[in-house]
């Protein structure tokens, strides 16, 4: 019988050597695994980002398209000096209590 160099010890070296062999191929494939899978989330992060951020700049555009333009002020204030000539004129007896409402009603666009 022949007898291979090594022996027992052989056999068992090779085994290790094998063994650690497979681990370190086996921990660099799980790490590289693990780094593809973080980057298809930071991926998947910044996309929806961008998605939020151009839902808000349109809402907003819609939102200024849409927005009713405010009311002069002047109009307002020269509203309210007519009422209150109206008034005025009102309780002078100029205008009797039909022709008061007839003409505020006029001013407030009723």
């Amino acid at each position: 019988m022949v007898r291979r160099p090594g022996g027992l010890l052989g056999t068992i070296a090779r085994t290790a050597v094998v063994a650690g062999t497979a681990t370190a191929v086996s921990g660099a494939m799980g790490r590289r695994q693990d780094r593809r899978a973080q980057e298809q989330v930071l991926a998947q992060q910044q996309e929806a980002e961008q998605q939020a951020a151009q839902q808000q700049a349109y809402a907003q555009q819609a939102a200024a398209q849409y927005a009713p333009p405010p009311a002069p002020a002047q109009q307002q204030d020269d509203l309210v000096s007519r009422i209150q000539e109206l008034s005025r004129l009102h309780e002078a007896g100029a205008l009797s209590d039909a022709e008061f409402s007839a003409a505020k009603t006029k001013l407030l666009g009723g």
